[in-house]
């Protein structure tokens, strides 16, 4: 890009419309991460964050300098309208927020395929579990309390083998969520769960390692701690492992 000096301190900038851009899927599911990677000659700030036309800014789960992996809202489409924290190449003095011009158009589906969790672990849906990255959403999330406590959603799993798995709980917003673990009898295991961060901006996504003692039933309970905050609960709630 070719700038002007006018003075000591200024310049004239080019009009830059918009930059090329790639995603890694352009047809996640709801909850599903892609990767936005910015074309030649542009780069991404420390606050750099995508947004599709009528939607809530997606949520960034990482940075390069090169690359955003993000979570767009349910039903995005399209190239994003806005990119702000944009770096050209020619000026990393400053940034700037312009739309994006993706070869293939995002089309995320606006609803997502259910598995509901339930309050109480006797009526817990089972979850078809296998040991490599796998993954369930539950999309229409019902919030009670009647056996937890806490608004909470619980499922089961059947483990085949004793050892490690790496789960990570991924909603859309910045409510306080928890993923915790129990065998058979409902005794906990695992310490502490997926939760170690609260609510806010970095709310989502939260990771963990639990190590299953031995094969056989285990529940995964969802715990939504909303009542202590005014964020909004959820509207849908993403169980990954591997």
């Amino acid at each position: 890009f070719v700038y002007t000096l006018v003075s000591a301190d200024s310049v004239i900038s080019p009009v830059i419309s918009d930059f090329p851009a790639t995603l890694d899927n352009y047809t996640p599911e709801i909850g599903e991460a892609v990767v936005l990677t910015a074309g030649a000659g542009f780069s991404f700030g420390p606050t750099a964050t995508p947004t599709w036309p009528l939607s809530p800014p997606a949520v960034v789960l990482a940075r390069t300098a090169t690359t955003l992996t993000v979570m767009p809202a349910p039903g995005s489409g399209g190239s994003p309208a806005a990119v702000s924290g944009i770096i050209p190449a020619s000026a990393p003095a400053f940034t700037l927020s312009i739309p994006a011009v993706l070869p293939t158009p995002l089309a995320m589906q606006a609803t997502a395929t259910s598995l509901p969790g339930t309050d109480d672990p006797a009526t817990a849906p089972l979850i078809v579990f296998a040991p490599t990255a796998n993954g369930i959403i539950d999309g229409t999330s019902t919030w009670v309390d009647t056996f937890c406590g806490y608004d909470c959603a619980w499922y089961k799993i059947t483990v085949a083998a004793a050892g490690p798995v790496n789960f990570t709980l991924t909603w859309p917003n910045s409510d306080d969520l928890g993923l915790y673990f129990y065998d058979s009898i409902l005794d906990p295991i695992g310490g502490g769960g997926c939760d170690a961060r609260g609510n806010g901006a970095t709310a989502s996504p939260e990771t963990c390692t639990i190590t299953f003692p031995a094969p056989g039933t285990y529940y995964l309970d969802v715990e939504d701690f909303g009542v202590f905050y005014p964020e909004p609960q959820p509207e849908w709630v993403r169980i990954d492992w591997n």
